[in-house]
């Protein structure tokens, strides 16, 4: 490949005896990287033209270039034997990588390091490691809930050339247990936007109506406040570490009497919001499914799978009522209610975080339970009679206890031409359960003097409906009705007082 003489050659500074010093880059461009043995043969001659040939050890070339990139996948400590990229796993303060790629025809000096980015060892300085494909660190620098990014330098005579892997973050029990949140039910939807009639002391004009006995969530400013007036709803101020300050409203009619209450009246409608809540603690079996959703309250979206179940009260590894399924949706999931559900019984919504070959321990919602019956309830007294002297009735409506599997929120009663309520003369009037904490409800006397703003004519029926439970959710078939006693067909109602 190339030829030597010694009268053609220069002098090797620091050496006596004879040399041969030539170009390595003319070499070099023989060898195009692909990594050739090279030797030389030298050849001594006399006078007499006898030579003798010696040839050297077998050597390599130092590249022109440096190493090329190599790509560098995170790989699940727990599965070693499964050579994939991974974006999370569970094993925590470790941190593993596989590559490929440096294509070089010489050794090369290799070094590990841990980045929270793709170029710089900011976590764990670069070191040294062995010249193989695989290598694992460990460091109690590697903290849960944080992306990483694998660091790999590799030096040769040509330069050096860093690779870094797409990252993967270390999901643990401990950390999956403070920030990963289970709720039952939907999550809260917003209300279209209500506008403020700041001329008539910041009332809110809501946009569309309400639905009775569910429940909102109002989110005000803090030099702000959310009343009710004219007994339209139920409605609290809440605190919490996830929400925030809110106020919790369940109306009792559909376009409650909302106002919002400043030092100065300086509100702006971008400043209120309304959100549509579902019940989260009791669960009609009319509904057939239960709804959850979960979120982590760190905000992230972790590349990971949710296997979502319903377990009984207090049990993590046993007492399934179903088994774990895995939800096809990152963030909620709609499971069937099963047939061996027990009226009585809590529950929770268990959902637990998985991988491809394992998963962590579930994390549970808040108990809930199943409600199998529509309240049961009896109107001993209906009566109604006109006041000699003045156009008005007199209505007394008593009411044995309600029977329910959840506490009783309020009643609404009507004056109904039809024995099922759907035809009433007269608005659904509220009154408060004031014993919710309690499963049944006894009413010894209500005692009403109702008065009926236009002409119409004596209804036959009472009618009866509620909402039970904190849930807020009117159930079907819940109107009882009883006939009047002394009611007579064709007596036209015009009250122009109201006695009580």
């Amino acid at each position: 490949m190339m030829e030597w003489r010694q009268d053609a050659s220069s002098d090797c500074p620091g050496h006596r005896i004879f040399c041969i010093k030539y170009p390595v880059r003319k070499l070099q461009q023989y060898d195009t990287e692909f990594g050739f043995d090279f030797h030389v043969s030298l050849f001594v001659y006399n006078k007499a033209g006898h030579y003798l040939k010696i040839d050297t050890d077998v050597f390599r070339l130092p590249s022109r270039y440096a190493p090329g990139n190599a790509a560098v996948l995170d790989v699940d400590p727990r599965d070693k034997g499964h050579v994939s990229d991974v974006d999370v796993h569970f094993t925590d303060e470790t941190l593993c990588a596989t590559w490929t790629g440096f294509r070089h025809h010489e050794n090369i000096t290799l070094e590990f390091a841990v980045s929270s980015g793709t170029q710089t060892d900011d976590v764990l300085p670069f070191k040294v490691i062995e010249n193989v494909q695989f290598t694992c660190i460990n460091s109690s620098k590697l903290l849960p809930g944080v992306k990483y990014h694998a660091l790999l330098r590799a030096t040769c005579s040509g330069g050096q050339t860093v690779s870094a892997s797409n990252g993967v973050t270390i999901l643990t029990q401990s950390y999956v247990d403070k920030y990963l949140k289970v709720h039952v039910g939907e999550d809260c939807f917003p209300y279209p936007n209500a506008s403020i009639d700041l001329n008539f002391q910041s009332i809110l004009n809501l946009t569309k109506p309400l639905r009775i006995g569910h429940v909102y969530h109002i989110y005000a400013p803090a030099n702000a406040s959310v009343e009710l007036k004219n007994g339209s709803g139920s409605i609290n101020m809440m605190q919490s570490q996830e929400l925030g300050q809110y106020y919790n409203l369940v109306p009792f009619v559909q376009r409650p009497f909302i106002q919002i209450v400043t030092a100065n009246n300086s509100v702006d409608t971008d400043m209120i919001k309304i959100v549509q809540c579902q019940s989260k603690i009791h669960i009609p079996v009319t509904k057939l499914f239960v709804e959850s959703h979960w979120h982590f309250t760190t905000g992230n979206n972790f590349s990971v799978n949710f296997e979502v179940g319903i377990m009984n009260q207090g049990m993590k590894t046993s007492g399934l009522l179903t088994g774990f399924v895995r939800s096809s949706n990152l963030t909620r999931s709609r499971i069937q209610i099963p047939h061996s559900a027990t009226p009585g019984l809590q529950y929770r919504i268990a959902v637990r975080t998985c991988l491809r070959t394992s998963c962590l321990e579930p994390v549970m919602s808040q108990n809930f339970t199943f409600l199998f019956n529509v309240p049961d309830g009896h109107i001993s007294v209906a009566d109604i009679e006109h006041e000699d002297g003045r156009q008005c009735l007199n209505v007394d409506l008593q009411w044995d206890a309600f029977k329910s599997d959840s506490p009783i929120m309020f009643y609404q009663w009507s004056l109904s031409e039809d024995s099922l309520g759907r035809r009433p003369v007269a608005v659904w009037t509220t009154i408060e359960n004031t014993s919710t904490l309690q499963y049944q409800v006894r009413v010894k006397t209500s005692y009403i003097a109702y008065t009926v703003r236009e002409p119409a004519w004596v209804a036959q029926w009472y009618s009866i409906r509620l909402w039970y439970g904190r849930s807020r959710v009117r159930l079907p078939g819940s109107s009882h009705t009883k006939d009047f006693k002394n009611g007579r067909n064709g007596f036209p109602l015009w009250c122009s007082g109201i006695k009580g």
